[in-house]
Parts: structure tokens; C-alpha cells; sequence
């Protein structure tokens, strides 16, 4: 699946804290994972789902949860996580003036993205990019036909 190639990305990195933008709040897949790798580090999520679940601000299994819009920004502060990371999350915000100021302000060391190449993320954030090109015959279900790429950025 594609977040396990953008959680082998991860692996590669020092951090402490994590916040992942649009952790799908059903089942946390990528949280769960970091959280059995690192059981001691300060895990973070925020999505727009919980708002349907009722949920503004939770923990589950140690991981803080927050319901936001991404289109209105993030409620975090500055230099607040480590790294920020998102998966196939921010094609569908449509105000991406909010969420590409706040994700290197509250990023301290790292930002992740795996997202479509629809948008250079690497002109619009300021970092030390690196890039891996991924297969549009690799995202995870039918609905994406766009290729991809998971972008590193050190702050």
C-alpha cells in the first residue's frame, strides 16, 4: 500500500513528535504503525472525518486526534512537531494558501508528502527537497490516475 512507502520514507528520519494532516480518522493506519515503532514519541492527527464522528479533540491509543478543516489552516504552534506528513491529503484542499503557510510554521525538522503531482509542493514550501517519483498504477484504489510522489523536506 502506499503509506507504507511513505512510512519506509519516514523511518529514515530523527523526530520525536508527528502530526499527520488527514490521518483518516476511522483507523489511524499510519499513526498505529509509528506508534508499536516508537512507543515513546508524541503522535498526532487531525482530519476533517471526525468532525462526522462527532469528535473535536480525542486521544486514542495514546495518539491526539483534533477535527479540522485543512482549508482553514492548522491550529498548531510554531514548530509544534518534528515532522508533518501527509498521504494522497492535500489534492482535495481547495484554499492551499492556509495549509502551505502552516505546514513548514509548525514543522520543526521535517515535512513528508505523498501527494500527486498536480501541485509542486517544492515551489510553494521553502526546504531541501528530495524526491521519489511513484507509479500512478500505485495509489490505492481506482479513483487515482495521477502519478505521485513523495516529497522529503528538511527544514
Amino acid at each position: 500500500m502506499f503509506h507504507h512507502k511513505i512510512l519506509d520514507e519516514i523511518y529514515k528520519l530523527d523526530f520525536d513528535s508527528v502530526l499527520e494532516l488527514g490521518c483518516d480518522g476511522k483507523d489511524l493506519p499510519n499513526l498505529d504503525i509509528l506508534r508499536d515503532r516508537y512507543p515513546d514519541i508524541k503522535l498526532s492527527g487531525c482530519d476533517n472525518i471526525l468532525f462526522a464522528k462527532g469528535v473535536d479533540k480525542a486521544e486514542m491509543m495514546d495518539i491526539n486526534l483534533r477535527a479540522i478543516d485543512l482549508n482553514e489552516g492548522l491550529p498548531y504552534g510554531d514548530k509544534s512537531y518534528d515532522l508533518v506528513f501527509t498521504s494522497a491529503v492535500l489534492m482535495y484542499v481547495k484554499n492551499i494558501e492556509h495549509i502551505i503557510y502552516d505546514i513548514p510554521r509548525v514543522a520543526r525538522k521535517y515535512i513528508v508528502l505523498g501527494e500527486t503531482t498536480e501541485r509542486d509542493y517544492t515551489k510553494l514550501i521553502k526546504a531541501d527537497w528530495t524526491t521519489i517519483d511513484i507509479d500512478k498504477n500505485f495509489w490505492p484504489g481506482s479513483t487515482y490516475k495521477h502519478e505521485g510522489k513523495i516529497l522529503i523536506g528538511k527544514l
